[in-house]
């Protein structure tokens, strides 16, 4: 009896963590302009949505932000899982809890004490003007931002997936979402022989 309450348990829990919501009505839109600036690390300036553009996961937090630092560990580590995918980029925005409430330098040192605490240096950009925040929140129909909030977008410059505030299941959703973007199943040949 309790083996089949945890087997019954495990397998809910299974599929909670696979489990994919419908797409955002955001998916297939083309994304904003990126108008962000270098914050840390070997961060370089953005250029714009082409036809080279990497497979791109922005992810926009806050050193301030409970949900934001329970989820940015995992989700680092599953950037990482993707870090040598040549047609892939991971964009860090460490952002202040209200637009223009840190200084440049402000933000720039919370963010290196907490990715300190991490044991971390990675490319993280901020968005002092708050512009791409508030191209990406009217794109998704919103007054804000909602922190943390991860946009995947694809090679094309198009919305490819929108994950908003932390869940359980969030970043295993967005590593089947990116897998699945960079090893696109491969087309059906015809390998049977045919005979006369």
């Amino acid at each position: 009896m309790i083996l089949s309450i945890v087997a019954i348990a495990a397998l809910a829990f299974a599929a909670y963590r696979l489990w994919e919501p419908p797409p955002h009505a955001a998916v297939g839109k083309p994304a904003p302009p990126l108008e962000l600036v270098p914050l840390l690390g070997d961060a370089t300036p953005l250029a714009p949505a082409g036809e080279t553009s990497p497979l791109t996961l922005l992810h926009f937090w806050g050193t301030w932000c409970p949900p934001c630092r329970m989820e940015y560990p995992e989700l680092l580590e599953m950037t990482e899982e993707f870090a040598a995918a040549p047609s892939f980029r991971f964009v860090s925005v460490s952002c202040e809890a209200s637009a223009g409430q840190n200084s440049f330098e402000e933000l720039q040192q919370e963010t290196r004490e907490y990715y300190r605490s991490l044991g971390v240096t990675i490319p993280t950009y901020c968005d002092p003007a708050a512009r791409t925040r508030r191209a990406i929140a009217a794109l998704l129909d919103h007054p804000g931002i909602y922190y943390p909030s991860t946009i995947l977008i694809d090679r094309e410059g198009k919305i490819a997936g929108v994950w908003e505030g932390f869940t359980p299941s969030g970043v295993g959703q967005m590593r089947q979402t990116i897998a699945r973007r960079l090893n696109p199943p491969a087309a059906p040949h015809d390998s049977i022989a045919r005979q006369e």
